[in-house]
């Protein structure tokens, strides 16, 4: 009886110490803790209020469809600027989209070559995508703060040069 005893005495602590263990694993996997982003995902109400947050006078816009990319998008009014942001469904979804953008953004894809009017610039942050053809300085660094710093096109200095952006 003492060995049997003794036995279960130095199995409850080894026990307690695995519950305690699978618990706080499985709480790091539902909340996401295990090295993700706990941040939540950007969308574009969420763009308008950090845009407004920012400074900026927005207001929405109409939808907009680019055949290159697979979501529809809206408009929006960024200091008599427009904007075109494209929602996707996840992050992950929005991150393939933006892979698929060479980094100049003179194309999307393997497929598609874009004759763009003015120099393209791609921002991407959570869910959104947004599109600015042209565009001046102000703009381009407002949205670089709200943002990040472009993944793909003209770089700023370049906005303002004449001719074709993508020969």
């Amino acid at each position: 009886m003492n060995r049997t005893r003794t036995r279960l005495l130095l199995a409850m602590p080894v026990a307690a110490t695995l519950v305690l263990a699978a618990g706080l694993g499985l709480y790091l996997i539902v909340h996401g803790l295990q090295g993700g982003d706990t941040t939540p995902a950007l969308t574009y109400d969420g763009l308008m209020s950090r845009l407004r947050a920012a400074g900026a006078t927005v207001a929405p816009g109409d939808v907009i469809e680019q055949p290159f990319l697979a979501v529809r998008g809206r408009f929006l009014k960024v200091n008599d600027a427009e904007v075109q942001v494209f929602e996707y469904p996840s992050v992950s979804a929005a991150a393939a989209e933006a892979a698929r953008v060479v980094p100049d953004g003179c194309a999307v894809g393997t497929a598609v070559h874009i004759n763009w009017i003015a120099p393209p610039h791609f921002y991407r942050q959570g869910q959104v995508i947004v599109l600015v053809i042209g565009g001046g300085a102000t703009l381009l660094n407002l949205l670089s703060s709200v943002l990040g710093p472009q993944f793909a096109g003209a770089r700023a200095e370049e906005t303002e040069v004449p001719g074709p952006p993508c020969p």
